[in-house]
């Protein structure tokens, strides 16, 4: 496919075919740049999946879809599926990833869940996770130091009962960040959204860097660990949870409707 700007959405086989030596053709092979290809529940390929489109047109997109569950391997990243600059979770269904990969994968969630037990199956730390819609799950104790960002159609983290997510990395954005599941949230990082910071019912929340946000909302049980002794958080403070200050001096300059 070499126009660009197309997508391809496959529910079945796509085969490559084979030269009378028995070589392999690649499945599908995309050209210049801005293209997408959806992978849908009961998709397959026979040969290779390669983008050569490099950054032309921000280059082609890997997307995950479907409004039913399943799973991905980004293993298979750099071998089966080639040169794709970005990683999309697209519509309502929740795929769980299973392998990892050393590449540089930003990754973004506009809708359903991408469900992780490993940071590095988002790839390399240099790859900027996305939440625009969608929510990333976590399923056993993670550490991540990406930057995640937040878009206009708001984000979730879902973190799983018993467990612990840490973010050390900027979370910054023009959306709201709102965290499910009753694990433990752990934002290290500076926090700058223009909307606000959601803390669920049976969720724990450690803030420990500086946060600027429209309110911060919380049902659960927040509690500010700063790594500065002299913490200011002028964001409106609302909810019905807990809120504890761990350590150093706290001051509330904006709106505290406690």
């Amino acid at each position: 496919i070499s126009t660009g700007g197309a997508t391809v959405f496959n529910s079945g086989l796509i085969a490559g075919g084979l030269s009378a030596s028995g070589v392999q053709a690649d499945a599908v092979d995309f050209s210049g740049g801005g293209n997408t290809l959806v992978l849908l529940p009961g998709y397959g390929f026979t040969g290779n999946v390669v983008s050569n489109s490099g950054g032309t047109h921000g280059g082609d997109t890997l997307a995950l879809g479907g409004s039913t569950n399943g799973d991905f391997d980004p293993g298979l990243i750099g071998t089966a599926f080639q040169g794709f600059a970005e990683y999309a979770k697209l519509d309502s269904g929740t795929v769980t990833l299973t392998g990892t990969t050393a590449a540089v994968t930003p990754w973004t969630i506009t809708g359903g869940a991408l469900v992780i037990d490993d940071d590095a199956q988002l790839g390399a730390s240099a790859g900027t996770l996305t939440l625009n819609g969608g929510a990333l799950e976590t399923a056993a104790n993670i550490t991540a130091s990406r930057q995640v960002a937040v878009g206009s159609a708001n984000g979730t983290l879902n973190i799983a009962a018993g467990t612990v997510a840490t973010f050390s990395g900027a979370i910054d954005g023009s959306g709201s960040l709102t965290q499910e599941g009753t694990g433990t949230l752990n934002l290290y990082g500076a926090v700058n959204l223009t909307g606000d910071i959601n803390v669920g019912t049976g969720a724990t929340m450690n803030i420990g860097g500086a946060v600027t946000a429209a309110a911060v909302n919380n049902s659960g049980a927040l509690v500010f660990n700063p790594f500065d002794t002299n913490f200011t958080l002028a964001s409106t403070l609302t909810g019905v949870g807990t809120v504890d200050v761990a350590s150093g001096t706290m001051r509330l300059t904006g709106q505290n409707t406690y």
